[in-house]
């Protein structure tokens, strides 16, 4: 499944992600680059410490969705989407700078981190069929079940 990521043109599977807001700041559109595209609806997620609710969510393929991360939790968390591929890799850049997001993604990862009591948006194109998680890779969070299912028809 090849499908491109509009940030920094990284090709990874399945989604197209423009940062809208990351660490619960306002709402921006990450220096113009990414898709264009209007969302057809707003997915709120609620993350408590190792949880995200809902944990399932159904999107169709060629869907613009705005994700809306609201930390619940009393540790900070990130979010990000991609297949099980993605989610491996975004787990090693983790490991590999410290092994938190310390508040901040890089701009062309497609993840957010939301401190706890703050919001962070995700604007994502779905555009093929499949499934995908979002997870959080802060220390043991992943591993911890703190995961959702995209389901993507």
């Amino acid at each position: 499944m090849i499908v491109r990521r509009a940030l920094m043109g990284i090709a990874l599977p399945t989604v197209t992600v423009l940062t809208l807001a990351a660490c619960g700041g306002s709402a921006h559109d990450n220096m113009g680059m990414g898709s264009n595209s209007a969302s057809s609806r707003t997915v709120n997620i609620q993350m408590t410490d190792l949880a995200f609710t809902p944990d399932a969510i159904a999107v169709a393929s060629g869907e613009t969705v705005t994700f809306v991360f609201t930390n619940n939790g009393r540790v900070e968390h990130d979010a990000f989407i991609g297949d099980a591929a993605a989610q491996s890799a975004h787990a090693m850049q983790m490991n590999a700078t410290g092994g938190n997001a310390n508040g901040h993604h890089m701009a062309d990862d497609g993840g957010i981190s939301v401190k706890p009591g703050k919001t962070g948006k995700l604007r994502v194109t779905f555009e093929r069929a499949g499934v995908l998680e979002v997870g959080c890779h802060e220390p043991g969070h992943y591993e911890g079940g703190m995961r959702a299912t995209l389901n993507v028809a």
